[in-house]
C-alpha cells in the first residue's frame, strides 16, 4: 500500500498536474500578445503560481491542529512547493513560447520537451517531499536555491531570445532609415533601454520602446510563419514602423523651430 501511495506521489501527480496547468496556458498560447519566449515564461510562472496557491487552500483546509505540522507544512508548501510549480510550468510556457510561430511540428514537439522538463521538475520535489527519511526530507530545503537558480537560468535564455529578436529585426529598420544606427543595439539590452539620456527630450522613453519591440517581434512572427502569417501582420508592422517615425520626427520639431 505504501509503495502505490508513493508511486501515485511520485508519478502520477506530475503526469496530472502538469498537462492540467499546460491546459490553462494553451487558453493565451494563441493570444496576439502572447509573442516569445518571455511572454510564455511569465504566463507560465502565472499559471504555476496560481496552481500552487490554490492546492495549497486545499492542504491548509485539511491541516491537523499539530502546531509542529501546521507550522512546517505551511513553511514547506508557501515557500517551496509554490515556486517549484511556477518553476514547472515556466519551463512549459518558455518552451511554447519559443515554438510558438515556428509551425504545428515544432509547437507539439517543443511542448513535449517543456513538458517533460515540467514534469522532470515536479517529480524531483515529490520524491524528496514524500520519502520517509528525515534526510531526504531535509534535502527539500536546499531545493529552494536550485529553483529559484533554475527560474533564473530559464530567464536568462528568454532574455536571450527575446535580445536577439530585437537586434536582428530592427537592424533592418536602420537601412529603412526609420530608426537611428545606435538605437538597435540599446533596445536589444535591458539594462541600456532602461537608461534614460539616449532618447531626444521630448520622446515618450516608455512608449517609443514599447513600439520598437512590438515592431521587432511582429516582424519575426510574420518572417517565421510565411504564407501562413495572418494578413492584419502587415499591417500592425506598417503602422508601427509609421508610430516610431512620427515619434521621432516630433522630438525633432522642437528643436527646428528654434
Amino acid at each position: 500500500m505504501w509503495l502505490l501511495e508513493r508511486v501515485a506521489v511520485v508519478l502520477v501527480a506530475p503526469m496530472a498536474e502538469e498537462p492540467a496547468k499546460g491546459l490553462v496556458l494553451s487558453l493565451v498560447l494563441f493570444n496576439r500578445h502572447f509573442d516569445n519566449m518571455t511572454d510564455g515564461f511569465v504566463y507560465g510562472a502565472a499559471a504555476g503560481l496560481g496552481f500552487g496557491m490554490t492546492e495549497n487552500l486545499w492542504y491548509y483546509l485539511t491541516l491537523s491542529s499539530d502546531l509542529p505540522t501546521l507550522g512546517s507544512t505551511i513553511v514547506v508548501r508557501t515557500l517551496y512547493s509554490a515556486i517549484m510549480h511556477a518553476t514547472a510550468t515556466a519551463i512549459l510556457g518558455a518552451s511554447l513560447g519559443h515554438a510558438r510561430f515556428r509551425g504545428v511540428p515544432a509547437l507539439i514537439g517543443w511542448g513535449a520537451v517543456g513538458l517533460a522538463g515540467a514534469m522532470g521538475v515536479h517529480g524531483v520535489w515529490n520524491v524528496l517531499a514524500s520519502a520517509p527519511s528525515q534526510q531526504l526530507w531535509v534535502a527539500d530545503l536546499v531545493l529552494l536555491p536550485i529553483e529559484v537558480a533554475l527560474v533564473f537560468a530559464v530567464f536568462q535564455l528568454c532574455l536571450v531570445d527575446e535580445s536577439r529578436t530585437i537586434r536582428d529585426e530592427l537592424a533592418d529598420e536602420v537601412e529603412r532609415g526609420v530608426l537611428p544606427p545606435a538605437h538597435p543595439p540599446i533596445l536589444a539590452s535591458w539594462g541600456q533601454r532602461s537608461r534614460t539620456g539616449w532618447l531626444p527630450p521630448h520622446v515618450d522613453h516608455d512608449h517609443y520602446v514599447r513600439v520598437a519591440t512590438d515592431l521587432a517581434m511582429r516582424k519575426r512572427q510574420r518572417r517565421e510563419l510565411g504564407a501562413r502569417a495572418p494578413l492584419f501582420y502587415a499591417a500592425e508592422i506598417y503602422r508601427l514602423r509609421a508610430e516610431l517615425t512620427e515619434l521621432l520626427l516630433a522630438a525633432d520639431e522642437p528643436n527646428e523651430s528654434r
